[in-house]
C-alpha cells in the first residue's frame, strides 16, 4: 500500500456536516442515539446529488430487508427458551439467507446495510422492544440519508476550469513579452535623453 498525503477535500467536509446535522437533528427532537442516522449520512454520502440519491435508496431498502429479518428471527425465538443456541444457530442462517434475498433481487449495493440492520436489532435490542426499534431504526436509515442529500444538494463545490498547459505558457510568454517591451521602451527613453 502506498501512502499519500492526508487530503481534506469536499466529500469529507460534507460528510462530517451531514453528521453534526444528525446530531442536532436528534438533540433537537429527543431521539435518542443518532448512531444510524450518522452511519447512514456517512453511507450515503458520495460526490453529488444523484450518487447520494443512488446510495441511499440502497441503503433505505437494505434496511428495510434487514428489519423484516430481524422481525422474523424474534418472532421465532419468541417461542424458544435457550436464547443462546438459538442466536448461535439462527442468526448465521439467516445472514446467509438475508444474502442471497438481496442478491435475488438485485439489491447488493444494499447488503451490508441489510446485514448490519439485522445484526444491529438482533444482537443488541432487548426482545420486548422490536418492532418499534427495527421501525424506528428504519426512519433513523431515512433521516441520516435525507440529510446527506440535502447536504450534497445545497453545497456544492464550484467548478474548477482546466487551464490548457500550453495556453497558460503561451500567456506567460505574452506577459513577459510585453514586460520585455516596456524594459526595451525605457531604455530608448533615456538613450534619448
Amino acid at each position: 500500500m502506498e501512502s499519500s498525503h492526508p487530503r481534506l477535500g469536499y466529500r469529507t467536509l460534507k460528510t462530517g456536516l451531514a453528521v453534526f446535522l444528525c446530531i442536532l437533528f436528534f438533540h433537537l427532537f429527543d431521539r435518542g442515539t443518532p448512531m444510524i442516522a450518522c452511519l447512514s449520512a456517512v453511507f450515503a454520502m458520495r460526490s453529488d446529488t444523484n450518487e447520494t440519491l443512488s446510495f441511499g435508496s440502497y441503503r433505505i431498502l437494505g434496511n428495510l430487508l434487514g428489519g423484516a429479518f430481524a422481525l422474523v428471527y424474534y418472532f421465532i425465538a419468541h417461542n424458544y427458551q435457550d436464547q443462546f443456541y438459538l442466536e448461535l444457530i439462527l442468526v448465521p442462517l439467516l445472514v446467509i439467507v438475508l444474502i442471497v434475498a438481496a442478491d435475488a433481487i438485485g439489491l447488493n449495493a444494499g447488503i451490508v446495510g441489510a446485514t448490519s440492520t439485522l445484526l444491529v436489532i438482533v444482537l443488541t435490542v432487548p426482545a420486548n422492544q422490536t418492532f418499534f426499534f427495527a421501525l424506528n431504526r428504519i426512519l433513523d436509515t431515512i433521516i441520516g440519508t435525507v440529510i446527506a442529500l440535502g447536504v450534497n444538494h445545497f453545497i456544492k463545490p464550484q467548478k474548477i476550469q482546466a487551464v490548457d498547459p500550453v495556453v497558460e505558457l503561451e500567456q506567460t510568454i505574452v506577459a513577459q513579452q510585453v514586460e520585455i517591451d516596456k524594459l526595451k521602451q525605457q531604455l530608448a527613453d533615456k538613450e534619448k535623453a
